[in-house]
């Protein structure tokens, strides 16, 4: 059984941006995690959550941060990613909406490119764990980030009568400023999708496969067209790093490399 974890700090950290051009910017919020630990996954008694083997992935565990990390403010928006890439693969266009048609190998091209126009600046930019991920969303909070049931005027989900992706920052931040973690598009993690039991509890990702064969990653969030119960902090689901979906999306943790 987990030890009771500490109640993390829910106050935002600096926020820090990186100029894309064309006065584009990617901001970016520290999230303080380093020694400070959370309850990952859900109760099986939580409300609204999943059963059965594609969903019944949130066994609770303890994680105990060994890093600081700062996350992406907003999920990558069409404007960041064609500054980058170039291009705009999203179906619901708008400069300021959520990138969307993204496969986890996209997500991993755009990384690349920023890495590379910040490579003078010790930074290193990367998905999310699945952990850094599941923190930052709950921000000391339960099944949503800011209560047991998620509002409707707190995020974009199906539940919430959209129609296509929202601007980002269109709904309420949560207690670390971060925006739209619950629907508008899902989000990409870095992790292989598996069992919590053979992943580190450090907060880093899952990089091993869990099987010769499985190429999987995980995906988190929900989305504007997804039933609430997706949108929940604990839940993940799998898919193949290449597939592209007009309700996937991502955003990115930046680290540094002192």
């Amino acid at each position: 059984v987990a030890s009771t974890p500490e109640s993390p700090s829910i106050a935002g950290g600096a926020e820090t941006s990186f100029d894309l051009g064309n006065g584009v910017k990617l901001e970016m919020i520290a999230i303080n995690a380093k020694g400070k630990s959370f309850l990952m996954g859900s109760p099986k008694d939580e409300v609204e959550r999943l059963t059965g083997i594609k969903f019944d992935s949130e066994d609770q565990h303890e994680v105990r941060f060994n890093h600081d990390f700062s996350m992406g403010k907003y999920e990558v928006t069409q404007e960041q990613y064609e500054a980058i890439v170039g291009t705009n693969p999203a179906e619901f266009k708008g400069a300021r909406h959520p990138v969307g048609n993204m496969s986890w190998d996209d997500a991993q091209e755009f990384i690349g490119k920023l890495n590379e126009k910040f490579k003078n600046q010790k930074v290193r930019f990367r998905l999310p764990s699945e952990a850094e991920w599941e923190y930052s969303c709950r921000a000391g909070t339960t099944a949503y980030n800011s209560r047991n049931t998620l509002p409707t005027q707190e995020a974009p989900s199906s539940s919430r009568n959209q129609s296509g992706t929202k601007p980002v920052g269109s709904f309420p931040p949560n207690s670390f400023g971060l925006y739209d973690l619950h629907g508008n598009v899902f989000e990409w993690c870095d992790d292989y999708f598996g069992p919590y039991s053979k992943a580190s509890n450090d907060g880093t990702a899952q990089l091993t496969k869990q099987s010769l064969a499985s190429e999987v990653r995980v995906i988190r969030g929900g989305d504007w067209n997804g039933d609430v119960r997706i949108c929940r902090s604990a839940f993940s689901i799998l898919y193949a790093p290449w597939v592209r979906n007009p309700f996937f999306g991502f955003r990115v943790v930046v680290v540094s490399q002192e």
